[in-house]
């Protein structure tokens, strides 16, 4: 149920990020592309035609995203996660440190390379602050004839195209999603107490294993860590006490917390 569960986390991930894309921006990025290479054959009424319909589809974002400042257009989704236990990043982390000490960097960098588990998600956002204004200006450019000045601003406007990456790391996403199945074991009818409260400890063991992980592979400072690991450790104090909610809300909200600041 771990194994499945801590699946399913990525695939969460993966499909909560990846489609996050408004098609009309996607569209203006292409045929901003497509109306430079019009410009570079000379063909002015070409590149018009398409800078007018572009201008006019983000008219329309605007319109229906009032001070929104950037659209995301791609999305582009990595996945690394370092398939070895707990252990064996140590014993890599050791290696490493090893290798550096003896002056042997390009295979260090090699070892470290794999010491990742994160999905890495890269948005390339269209700025509705100047970008609709640029498109603007460069059309009478066209109309006057100044092909080559257009050209030359269309492809400055390319560059103005904002790049951000978000990196959330794995075992953090999973120590919450065990948890939250941590939490959701204290109210199940069907098992006695005792039952219940060998499960929680299976999974809430499973969540630390994963935090530890997170905090071997260098997400995040010692302090955040020993905060939730102690609030973990609590829970098995609260269960079925009146005490227990406030204890997982605890550990919840920080969790969140520290998932948001790694984020940023």
């Amino acid at each position: 149920t771990i194994d499945r569960l801590a699946a399913a986390t990525k695939h969460k991930a993966l499909t909560e990020n990846a489609l996050s894309i408004a098609g009309e921006a996607a569209e203006i990025e292409q045929e901003t592309h497509k109306a430079i290479v019009a410009l570079g054959y000379k063909d002015a009424k070409g590149a018009t035609t398409i800078l007018q319909a572009v201008s006019t589809k983000l008219d329309n974002l605007i319109a229906k995203n009032p001070g929104l400042e950037l659209v995301p257009a791609t999305v582009e989704t990595d996945v690394f996660d370092f398939s070895g236990t707990n252990k064996d990043i140590a014993n890599a982390i050791d290696e490493t440190l090893d290798l550096l000490k003896h002056g042997r960097l390009q295979t260090a960098r090699r070892l470290v390379s794999a010491l990742a588990s994160e999905i890495r998600i890269t948005r390339t956002s269209i700025p509705l602050g100047t970008y609709p204004a640029t498109i603007k200006q460069i059309i009478p450019l066209i109309d006057s004839g100044k092909i080559d000045q257009a050209a030359v601003n269309l492809s400055s406007v390319m560059d103005t195209l904002v790049v951000t990456t978000d990196v959330m790391p794995l075992p953090v996403l999973r120590a919450e999603e065990l948890l939250t199945a941590a939490s959701e074991l204290e109210h199940k009818d069907d098992l006695s107490k005792e039952s219940n409260r060998s499960e929680i400890k299976t999974f809430t063991d499973a969540a630390k294993n994963q935090l530890e992980r997170a905090q071997l592979l260098g997400y995040g400072n010692k302090d955040d860590y020993k905060t939730l690991y102690l609030e973990i450790d609590a829970i098995h104090k609260t269960l079925f006490s009146e005490h227990s909610a406030a204890v997982w809300k605890q550990v919840k909200y920080d969790l969140g917390q520290f998932k948001d600041r790694l984020k940023a």
